[in-house]
């Protein structure tokens, strides 16, 4: 039996959910402070259940770069979580001219971040790159659909209000 995706938490803002090591998070609107320490417990947690963590950011349809005080925040969260973290690898699917800044900002950030970072096109690179990281566990290597559990968590409809957080 392989690996399936699982739902941890919905908000209006984002969708997050494990497949073993890795911890996605499709994102609907730019991350919040709040978001971000709901991500860091999630990331925590599964960091104590598998060693180190893989996290698979999907920019679904948020058009806007962090707040200074979020990007801030996630600086901080990098340097904290970077000895469980095997590297992060995003997404951009949102479309237009917001999405062309998203992806200029995320090339400046991995220029400048400590931890393997890649910013890739399509789910399926995804998929590869996460194969790819260095550490990564043999589960998820051999999880033969992980493009297709990832095309699945993506293509759920977009929280409403209010979510359904189910940690």
């Amino acid at each position: 039996m392989g690996l399936s995706l699982i739902t941890l938490e919905e908000r209006v803002e984002y969708r997050l959910g494990h497949l073993g090591s890795v911890l996605a998070v499709g994102w609907h609107e730019a991350p919040s402070i709040r978001c971000l320490e709901v991500l860091e417990q999630h990331h925590v947690a599964l960091a104590q259940r598998f060693g180190k963590v893989t996290l698979l950011s999907v920019i679904v349809t948020a058009t806007q770069n962090p707040s200074p005080d979020v990007r801030a925040k996630i600086d901080q969260q990098a340097s904290r979580l970077e000895a469980v973290r095997h590297g992060s690898v995003v997404v951009v699917l949102a479309k237009g001219l917001a999405a062309i800044f998203i992806r200029t900002y995320l090339a400046a950030l991995s220029l400048v971040t400590k931890e393997p970072l890649r910013v890739v096109k399509t789910l399926a690179d995804a998929a590869t790159e996460i194969r790819k990281l260095p550490g990564q566990d043999e589960a998820t290597r051999q999880t033969s659909d992980l493009e297709e559990h990832l095309r699945a968590f993506v293509a759920l409809p977009a929280p409403g209000p209010g979510g359904s957080p189910t940690a």
